[in-house]
C-alpha cells in the first residue's frame, strides 16, 4: 500500500506517514458525518451568525476526522515519538467549551464535560493493561452518554452527537494504548 509524506503541520492529526487508503477514509468519513450532522441540525444550525456555522464546521471535520484517525498506527507511533505532546493532546482539546460558546449553551455544561474528559483520559491512561483501558474507555464513553443525551439537557441533536463523538475520539481512540504491550495480554 502507498504511504504519503504528511506535511509538518498536519502531523499531529495524521501522523508522520500514511496510506492513500487511510486518508482517503478519514476524509470521506469526517466530511459524511459533518454533512449527516449539518442535516440533522439544519434549522437550529441556520439560525446560528455565518462566523459561527463556519467554526463549528471546522471542528466536526476535526472531531470526526479524529475519529478515524487515531486508531491509525501512524497516529500512535507519532506520539510515542513525541511523548510531551502524548500528555497534552486531550488537555489542549477545550472544544466543548468553544462548541457550547458557538452555540449559546450554559457554560457549566462544557465545565463538565471538560472535566470528565480530563478525569476519564487520565484515569484510562493509569491503567496498564490495554484491556482495562478499553473497558474504563467503554465505560467513560457511556457515562458521557447519559451525561450528554439526559443530564445535561437541553443540548440540541447534533450537538449531543458532535460531543459525543469528541468523547469517543479522546477517550477511546487517543486515551486507550491499541497495540498490547504483551502479546498474551489478558484481563
Amino acid at each position: 500500500m502507498k504511504e504519503i509524506q504528511i506535511p509538518k503541520a498536519f502531523q499531529p492529526f495524521l501522523g508522520e506517514k500514511i496510506t492513500v487508503n487511510a486518508l482517503i477514509l478519514v476524509v470521506v468519513f469526517s466530511l459524511g458525518m459533518t454533512l449527516l450532522t449539518l442535516y440533522i441540525a439544519k434549522p437550529l444550525f441556520e439560525a446560528l451568525p455565518v462566523l459561527n456555522q463556519v467554526l463549528l464546521i471546522l471542528i466536526m471535520i476535526d472531531v470526526y476526522g479524529g475519529i478515524v484517525a487515531n486508531f491509525f498506527p501512524s497516529v500512535k507511533a507519532y506520539y510515542d515519538l513525541h511523548p510531551f505532546m502524548k500528555k497534552v493532546f486531550v488537555f489542549l482539546h477545550v472544544h466543548p467549551f468553544i462548541i457550547i460558546w458557538l452555540s449559546g449553551l450554559e457554560f457549566r455544561i462544557a465545565f463538565i464535560l471538560y472535566a470528565v474528559i480530563i478525569g476519564s483520559h487520565v484515569l484510562v491512561r493509569l491503567m496498564k493493561k490495554r484491556n482495562h483501558q478499553e473497558l474504563l474507555a467503554i465505560f467513560f464513553n457511556l457515562l458521557a452518554a447519559v451525561l450528554i443525551y439526559d443530564t445535561l439537557q437541553p443540548i440540541p441533536a447534533y450537538l449531543s452527537l458532535l460531543l459525543f463523538a469528541l468523547f469517543v475520539k479522546l477517550i477511546y481512540g487517543f486515551s486507550v494504548d491499541l497495540i498490547p504491550q504483551k502479546k498474551d495480554e489478558v484481563l
